[in-house]
């Protein structure tokens, strides 16, 4: 379901899937008081190397399937509406 990122650019992205990333992205940065594991201060999104970019947008392009799936679930039970 998720891709490797290693050789992904943002531009392999549409901009819906980027948007969401940055708003999780900087929604858990303040959650953990803009730090890291180790203590060190979590960069703004536009600073993050371009794989760390691209693994938030992977994981909210993940999250995103998820939720269409069970939203159509949900509304096509059984086969109706």
């Amino acid at each position: 379901m998720t891709t490797n990122t290693d050789n992904v650019q943002e531009s392999d992205y549409d901009q819906l899937h980027q948007e969401l990333a940055k708003v999780a992205y900087l929604a858990y940065r303040d959650a953990v008081g803009r730090r890291a594991v180790n203590g060190d201060l979590l960069p703004d999104w536009e600073t993050l190397p371009t794989r760390i970019r691209c693994a938030w947008i992977e994981s909210t392009r993940a999250v995103c399937i998820n939720i269409a799936d069970r939203l159509e679930s949900l509304l096509y039970k059984d086969g109706e509406l």
